[in-house]
């Protein structure tokens, strides 16, 4: 039991100083004039992924609604070069 609580608490503290990344969600309140691509642009997310996090229709959205955005994918590092 004691492992466990030890084990618990280093992952806190890991995630906490940022070593052990955790993925996070932002909220976006919809804006007058904005289009889920756009606000998909500014979180470096898909329109999809907005669209099925929300269970939304992707073509209508309207100003105050409030979108929960996914976390990013993490960039996928290039290949060694030759």
């Amino acid at each position: 039991m004691r492992r466990l609580i030890i084990l618990a608490a280093a992952i806190i503290v890991l995630t906490t100083v940022g070593i052990f990344p955790v993925a996070s969600q932002a909220v976006h309140i919809v804006q007058p004039g904005e289009n889920l691509y756009r606000i998909a642009v500014r979180y470096g997310v898909t329109v999809d992924s907005i669209a099925q996090a929300n269970n939304i229709n992707p073509n209508f959205i309207h100003a105050g609604t409030q979108l929960t955005i996914p976390a990013a994918a993490p960039a996928a590092s290039a290949p060694p070069a030759a």
